[in-house]
């Protein structure tokens, strides 16, 4: 059932009040809005989604899930229910269940950019070695779509150092480096893959980098002192 525009509007003004109770944790307030647009329109699958955010916003996965899956049961055809029931997953460490739903997302929008990020992280917190790949691959193929998303390339190329292929994994931040070469991150991982490699006055110059940029960085000093106790040992 489709809504006409005044109670479309109304309903939109109903969600951002309903996201605002959220945050301030009136969450009693924010339902009883979503129970009135539900009786409006009870088989209306956006309500239900936006339901699930409001509840995932409220740190109620388990409602989040009941609200997202009849959304999908009313439109299993829109992306973002796959996506956001994903997320509720993510939030309850259940990576595998997150994984399947992100991946649902992404066959029915393929530039599902954001999914892709997300489908890698779950990936990288199971923590499994043969995964790593599969992390790496999400990764790529958002960049496929945005191929300057400083975020997402320094991300794959910690993914790739994570995995062992340390060649790629410099490539790839060598690559974040000029698009930005302000950032620390990019820095400290370009160290972890140097020292690996064998390295050690590269990655001192790495991590020198980006403590000169962030001096408080204590995982880069700390990391400093290694690699140059590594090269002091190697002469």
């Amino acid at each position: 059932m489709k809504l006409n525009v005044s109670i479309a509007q109304a309903a939109e003004d109903f969600y951002q009040r309903s996201f605002n109770y959220a945050m301030e944790s009136h969450a009693a307030k924010g339902l009883e809005d979503f129970r009135i647009l539900l009786e409006k329109d009870p088989s209306n699958a956006e309500t239900y989604s936006q339901m699930g955010i409001f509840f995932i916003k409220c740190g109620n996965m388990s409602d989040a899930l009941v609200a997202i899956r009849e959304a999908i049961r009313l439109n299993p055809d829109v992306p973002a229910y796959y996506m956001h029931a994903g997320v509720a997953y993510y939030k309850q460490a259940n990576y595998h269940q997150a994984i399947k739903l992100f991946r649902k997302a992404t066959q029915l929008k393929r530039d599902y950019v954001e999914v892709y990020f997300r489908l890698a992280n779950c990936y990288e917190m199971l923590n499994e070695p043969n995964l790593m790949a599969k992390a790496c691959a999400a990764y790529r193929q958002l960049l496929y779509y945005e191929p300057d998303d400083l975020k997402s390339i320094i991300a794959l190329g910690t993914a790739y150092g994570m995995s062992g292929n340390y060649d790629q994994s410099i490539a790839a931040l060598e690559r974040a480096e000029k698009i930005s070469p302000e950032d620390p991150i990019l820095y400290y991982n370009m160290g972890i893959s140097f020292y690996y490699k064998g390295k050690y006055r590269k990655a001192i110059s790495c991590y020198e980098k980006a403590l000169a940029i962030l001096p408080e960085f204590p995982q880069a000093k700390t990391n400093l002192g290694i690699a140059q106790r590594a090269l002091n040992g190697s002469r």
